[in-house]
């Protein structure tokens, strides 16, 4: 596990420190900062060999050009711990449960428990997974499936 608290640094150095890291499976950053930049050669080579299953992003509110960034950099996920907008909780889900093919849990931060049977709606409407469990845990949404 890698658990940067501060973020003072590049994509590129990023890529450099998870170069060194092969086998590191799970990454926990302070913000999304790192992963705002354009550089098709860097996200390749970040997506290409890393191994991570497990990203966790602390203190941010992930928008859908994010997540689907995220989706890219680590095509392995498993399991991904974000905060959002819940104005965009819909169409990030929707992204997350349809094109994520390795995901299989998300923990979104700072959700409202009200927000849970939209959430339960949307997933049975339109059909996005099946046999799924979904709990408020400590001030966010859990989702497993």
């Amino acid at each position: 596990d890698l658990d940067i608290k501060e973020n003072h640094f590049s994509l590129v150095e990023l890529t450099k420190i998870l170069s060194l890291l092969p086998n590191l499976q799970s990454l926990t950053l302070p913000n999304i900062l790192p992963f705002q930049s354009k550089r098709i050669e860097t996200t390749k080579l970040i997506s290409r060999y890393n191994r991570i299953t497990k990203v966790i992003i602390d203190d941010d509110e992930c928008e859908l050009k994010h997540v689907h960034y995220l989706i890219h950099l680590f095509p392995r996920l498993q399991y991904l711990e974000i905060g959002i907008d819940e104005n965009n909780l819909e169409e990030i889900l929707r992204y997350l449960l349809s094109k994520a093919k390795s995901l299989f849990s998300l923990f979104l931060l700072n959700i409202n428990y009200k927000v849970i049977e939209n959430i339960q709606k949307l997933i049975k409407n339109e059909n996005l997974i099946h046999d799924y469990t979904i709990e408020h845990i400590h001030g966010g949404l859990y989702l497993w499936w």
